[in-house]
């Protein structure tokens, strides 16, 4: 009975096990990834730093010296602003007791458990076989998307692993359940700086219940969409207000969505590099394809992308298969969730995002929310996991749906095997005709070969005298521009349409030989008049799961490799430094003496041979003066081409503290809106579980 249990829990959980182990791997494996990983070290050795070294809340980061050209850290100095950044999330206290890229390897373990839990409680409430769930842990779990984005350092892209988990509340009959769920999975993934994977989210549930409104015909829908946006908000409220404070104003340029060339390739040919030393592996992930780059856009589908396409079909046999109860409960939501993918994945392609998104940004005077995807092609990620969803779903169906398309195509082919002996015997019938065309073709061939150079120079000899007006009337004629088109033009004409008439004579003596050699061998006793009885065909279940995980193991593998690229030692460590400073006019940064600074303040000695001067911020802009404030009246603000400077009135201590009372505040309130979201949530689940 044991062995029994272990064999079923293998069966259901294999894929799960193999990619778990690459994790652990990856845990254990002293190398991270490349790219975006010096950013994300550098995060949490500021977040480290400010907590444990100077006792305060990692606020502000005066000198982002560090991180200079990544876009958030230069849009402002206010650090808990930063909406890609793990300052937020409830795994933070482990980073005080880890070094900066051991936390977040470890953190990518706690987060494909969590993924990997998700997947069982929504196997659980669909009521799947084993079978369904193995195939959506595969299409989940081995999906180069997540680990893809690992290796080159977008450690936000974790926060996907919640996915399973927000359509584990999406599918929920119980609309409280449904739109707190859904509200605390947005609020995790913004808390822990998931915003682009926050907005994709968003769309994906604003579609699915869009269309839901329409299948089931229920207002409510709608309702707990916007419920849980709402939710989302309140629970991610600090987060939410610093981050519209700062980035209310902050516009991107778009990238180019995708054009189908490029989807198509990157969706049905596994990535498979090897370079010599992972030092090239550059050389292979560098590509653009119309304007969107291989290392971010490559998404591979494999065999999902051919079942996505047979989709309808598989649908409508599902329905037919069940007469009118699969139109009914569970199965419009997937139906809804079919849709929503479909209208999600259109987003991706080239135009239609930056088109819509820019004509409301634009209509509501918010740059931001240009600002909060710049890559359109993205959105094919969440299209991607609700498609795995829906397919997973249907798996039996579509097992179904292949052994019909297997029968239908060998009846096909005996039809067509009918129809070709019927037309051997009435060429039989002709074979002697079929001989003598083809032995007059083969001789007409022979022939224009033996005296192809014969003619060719017989036809140019008589396009010669056409060009000086001696020849053929007809080709005088056709040569009346001949002053300005030299013979060699005409030449290479005719050598064109004799080489094709030398193409038909070929094809033409092909076909009759064919024809021949049919009637020939054909036997009459080969045709019979009645059909044969055949016994129905099925395809292996093995076979279409192969088609699924095989490639995507390659492509898994392939970016799995990648993400242990670079030895973690070689990743700077976050120093805390003084803010860079300049007179105003002078080049050069200046030392001041004397200048203490934590995240919460700054304090400077102003001396007699400063007054009147300008001191100039180089990497704060001006509009982080919102949060600053001064204590003394010795100096103010002012701007100096768009960064924060000082015009010092009178020597003495300058001191500027960051606001922080807004954050605390807002902290507070999200805090509550936990414990009364929790409390609800639990009472939710006992009273199911009663």
């Amino acid at each position: 009975m044991r062995l029994i249990k272990r064999s079923n829990l293998y069966q259901k959980h294999r894929y799960s096990l193999i990619a778990f182990f690459a994790i652990l791997i990856f845990l254990f494996y002293p190398n991270i990834g490349i790219y975006d990983w010096v950013k994300e070290v550098l995060y949490c050795g500021f977040i480290k730093l400010s907590i444990l070294d100077t006792k305060v809340f990692p606020m502000f980061m005066w000198n982002s010296g560090l991180l200079a050209g990544y876009p958030a850290a230069d849009q402002s100095a206010l650090f808990v602003s930063n909406p890609e950044t793990l300052l937020f999330s409830p795994f933070i206290p482990l980073l005080l007791i880890l070094p900066s890229a051991v936390f977040l390897k470890l953190l990518v373990l706690i987060h494909f458990l969590i993924g990997w839990a998700g997947i069982q409680a929504l196997s659980k409430t669909c009521g799947w076989q084993a079978r369904q769930a193995r195939i959506f842990s595969a299409l989940f779990l081995f999906s180069p998307i997540i680990i893809q984005h690992i290796a080159i350092g977008y450690l936000p892209w974790i926060n996907l692993y919640f996915f399973p988990w927000l359509l584990y509340f999406l599918l929920q009959d119980n609309f409280y359940k449904n739109w707190l769920g859904s509200g605390m999975m947005l609020a995790v993934m913004l808390l822990q700086g998931g915003l682009h994977v926050f907005v994709w989210s968003v769309f994906f549930i604003a579609f699915f219940c869009f269309f839901q409104t329409i299948f089931r015909k229920e207002v409510k829908s709608l309702l707990s969409f916007l419920l849980s946006v709402l939710s989302a908000c309140l629970l991610a409220l600090p987060r939410v207000l610093t981050s519209f404070q700062s980035f209310s104003t902050f516009g991107q340029k778009f990238f180019s969505g995708y054009s189908s060339r490029a989807f198509i390739k990157w969706a049905l040919i596994p990535p498979f590099f090897t370079p010599p030393t992972m030092d090239d592996i550059e050389f292979f992930i560098e590509e653009y394809i119309d304007g969107v780059p291989y290392w971010d856009g490559n998404l591979f589908w494999g065999f999902l992308l051919i079942c996505v396409i047979v989709l309808p079909f598989v649908i409508r046999l599902s329905i037919k298969n069940n007469d009118r109860s699969e139109t009914s409960g569970k199965a419009l939501d997937i139906l809804s969730l079919a849709a929503s993918s479909t209208l999600i994945l259109l987003l991706s392609f080239d135009g239609l995002y930056q088109k819509g998104i820019s004509f409301i940004s634009d209509m509501i005077h918010l740059p931001a929310l240009k600002g909060m995807e710049k890559y359109p092609y993205r959105y094919a990620i969440p299209a991607y996991f609700g498609f795995s969803f829906v397919v997973a779903w249907y798996w039996e169906i579509y097992l179904d749906f292949f052994t019909r398309v297997l029968n239908h195509t060998r009846k096909l082919a005996l039809d067509f095997w009918g129809s070709f002996l019927r037309f051997a015997a009435a060429l039989r019938q002709h074979k002697k005709i079929f001989a003598w065309i083809g032995g007059i073709m083969v001789f007409l061939c022979l022939v224009f070969l033996a005296l192809k150079s014969s003619i060719m120079g017989w036809v140019n000899f008589q396009i010669d005298l056409a060009y000086v007006g001696q020849g053929a009337k007809f080709l005088t004629d056709m040569m009346e521009h001949a002053g300005t088109i030299p013979t060699v033009y005409y030449f290479n004409k005719a050598e064109t349409l004799l080489s094709i008439l030398n193409r038909i004579l070929v094809f033409l003596t092909v076909i009759s030989i064919s024809l021949w050699l049919i009637g020939v061998t054909n036997k009459p006793g080969k045709q019979r008049s009645e059909k044969p009885i055949l016994r129905e065909l099925s395809v292996p279940h093995w076979l279409p799961e192969a088609l699924v995980i095989l490639p995507l193991l390659i492509a898994f593998g392939m970016w799995w490799r990648v993400s242990l690229a670079t030895p973690q030692g070689l990743f700077p460590e976050f120093i805390m430094q003084a803010p860079i400073v300049s007179w105003e006019g002078e080049t050069g940064s200046l030392e001041i003496p004397d200048i203490k600074y934590s995240p919460l303040s700054l304090e400077l000695e102003i001396s007699e041979e400063m007054i009147g001067k300008t001191l100039v911020f180089s990497q704060i802009p001006i509009q982080d003066t919102r949060y600053l404030e001064l204590e003394a009246e010795s100096t103010v603000f002012t701007e100096k081409e768009g960064k924060v400077a000082l015009k010092i009135k009178q020597a003495g201590t300058v001191s500027i503290q960051v606001k922080i009372l807004s954050v605390i505040n807002s902290a507070a309130i999200a805090a509550a809106g936990w414990a009364v979201s929790g409390w609800i949530m639990l009472r939710l689940m006992n009273k199911k579980n009663l």
